[in-house]
């Protein structure tokens, strides 16, 4: 395992802290019915909290950015495919995180094997502050 990224670990674990959540959100896009491929649209952690808030959704194991993560990851895959509004968007984001199996949804680990499956490498010291 890289020295950064065992930093990066024992920072913060196995979730997604500010800059990285950025990061992999930077990456994400939606394909329109052309086959357009359309950055989706970043969100805060406070904006999403918002939407969670506003559709009566409260978490009970989201750590750090996991749920931010989690929020754009259902407007890229899901979103007009199996979600169609953003109350059942929420409903998905808290599906992910408070998962009896896995509490938090393990969404920063699947986002690093999906990152080594398709082949790009992952920058740790990008998402370390010191």
């Amino acid at each position: 395992m890289p020295k950064p990224m065992k930093r990066y670990l024992s920072h913060y674990g196995w979730n997604f802290n500010k800059a990285a959540c950025e990061y992999a959100v930077s990456k994400m896009w939606k394909e329109d019915a052309q086959g357009n491929k359309k950055k989706i649209e970043q969100k805060t952690k406070e904006q999403v909290y918002e939407l969670l808030r506003k559709h009566g959704i409260e978490l009970k194991h989201d750590e750090l950015y996991n749920a931010t993560y989690a929020w754009h990851m259902v407007m890229a895959d899901y979103f007009g495919v199996s979600v169609d509004d953003e109350r059942h968007a929420a409903l998905s984001v808290k599906a992910i995180i408070d998962d009896p199996d896995k509490p938090g949804g393990n969404v920063f680990s699947h986002w690093y094997w999906d990152m080594i499956d398709f082949g790009h490498g992952v920058d740790f010291d990008e998402f370390l502050d010191d």
